[in-house]
């Protein structure tokens, strides 16, 4: 009987001594991945820039429970790191956080909460560079499915319109080779490798004129 009850109060203080290096795991552990206060804003440039590198640490880390980073921040972090970027001169990184933004659907966002109005240039043209390459391969397609020589004359000027004024959509796009190169190099291969081959065809000059003028900078 004296060693039953001897072993239930060991038991209980197994259980509670258990429990509190459990809370207290958690509790250490909550302290590490609880986000800091927002630094925002800097008192100056060692500052600014030790804030931008902190948000880009964070960026890195997948979305989980334990992420320290407030939910709906990453827009902002990503708004402030591409106005950083472009203040130092560094396109090349504020275009991947802008695709960045964009593939993650937030780009919307960002563009409302950027402060410099070369930021809001960059992601307009970045926006406008995939809009351009997306049009080019759906005029690919497009083309590429064209009537044969036994359709019908209808089938033929139906395609002819239809062809034309997705065209007319590609040209209207405005393109900045300067702002996105990647994207020149992305209609060049397009171009070069579906429709280049067919450049006489006369449905395609007005295409392959603004192609290798405006998007490829050739006279």
């Amino acid at each position: 009987m004296q060693k039953a009850a001897i072993e239930s109060v060991s038991m209980l203080v197994y259980v509670v001594v258990c429990a509190f290096a459990i809370g207290y795991v958690v509790y250490v552990a909550m302290g590490v991945f609880r986000p800091a206060p927002d630094p925002w804003p800097p008192r100056d440039a060692k500052e600014e820039s030790e804030i931008i590198a902190y948000y880009k640490k964070m960026l890195q880390i997948s979305d989980n429970p334990l992420t320290p980073r407030p939910p709906g921040m990453v827009a902002l972090y990503i708004s402030r790191i591409i106005d950083f970027d472009l203040k130092n001169n560094d396109v090349e990184s504020a275009r991947r956080y802008i695709d960045r933004a964009i593939s993650q659907k937030l780009d919307g966002q960002v563009l409302k909460l950027v402060a410099c109005q070369k930021s809001k240039n960059l992601i307009k043209d970045v926006r406008a560079g995939i809009q351009k390459l997306k049009c080019l391969k759906d005029l690919a397609d497009r083309y590429q499915n064209r009537p044969g020589e036994k359709a019908t004359k209808r089938e033929k000027e139906k395609f002819d319109a239809d062809f034309k004024s997705l065209a007319d959509t590609f040209i209207e796009i405005p393109f900045d080779r300067v702002s996105t190169p990647d994207y020149v190099e992305k209609i060049g291969e397009v171009y070069k490798r579906r429709l280049a081959p067919a450049k006489n065809d006369p449905r395609l000059k007005p295409i392959v004129e603004h192609i290798e003028m405006v998007c490829l900078g050739q006279k």
